[in-house]
């Protein structure tokens, strides 16, 4: 099977929203089909800039089937953090529906945004996979750095 790359978003600068909404999705609802024996790999960087404040993220990679998602994460983010995400999934049966979803659900101050130098998913085949073996999260690497 061929390698696949969806970027996520179409504008990199994204301003955290303040008001009455609890939550910000700031992408998802992608839709995928991921096909049997494949690897799912979803990378994102992304900064806050701006506040001073502070801003709680929520990134999750779900299918359509699974109660739970194939990951989660959430991370409280200040003005200044670099937050970069990698995370592989393999699977050995198709996978229906995929997201990435992006939410801020908490945030504090004004004026804070969101820069994202990357966020993507790639699709591809993993021949070393079982066939139907179930999806497995193999790699998730997570980093958060500051700069005053």
């Amino acid at each position: 099977p061929a390698t696949v790359t969806l970027d996520l978003l179409g504008e990199p600068r994204v301003p955290i929203l303040t008001g009455p909404a609890r939550n910000q999705l700031v992408y998802g609802g992608q839709g995928l089909a991921v096909p049997a024996r494949s690897s799912v790999e979803l990378s994102v960087d992304v900064e806050v800039i701006g506040g001073p404040g502070r801003a709680s993220v929520r990134l999750n990679l779900l299918a359509d089937g699974h109660e739970t998602p194939l990951s989660s994460d959430e991370l409280p983010l200040v003005a200044g953090d670099r937050a970069t995400l990698r995370t592989v999934v393999e699977t050995g049966t198709r996978l229906d529906d995929v997201e990435s979803r992006f939410v801020v659900f908490e945030r504090t101050g004004d004026g804070l945004e969101l820069i994202f130098h990357r966020a993507a998913i790639r699709i591809d085949g993993a021949p070393d996979v079982a066939e139907g073996s179930a999806p497995e999260l193999v790699t998730h690497e997570l980093a958060v750095t500051h700069v005053p």
